[in-house]
């Protein structure tokens, strides 16, 4: 299960707080040492 988060620039802090929910559409996945991995999402436009 995953649950994104969506951040500024830095990652240090969400940006999304009192936001409306998105949906979002998964753009890229890389997986690193067979675990880890990288999942990049943009806000889909409606």
């Amino acid at each position: 299960m995953v649950f994104p988060v969506v951040t500024g620039r830095t990652g240090a802090n969400a940006i999304s707080a009192g936001w409306p929910d998105r949906d979002l559409e998964l753009v890229e996945s890389r997986t690193f040492d067979g675990r880890s991995q990288l999942l990049r999402s943009v806000p889909t436009l409606h």
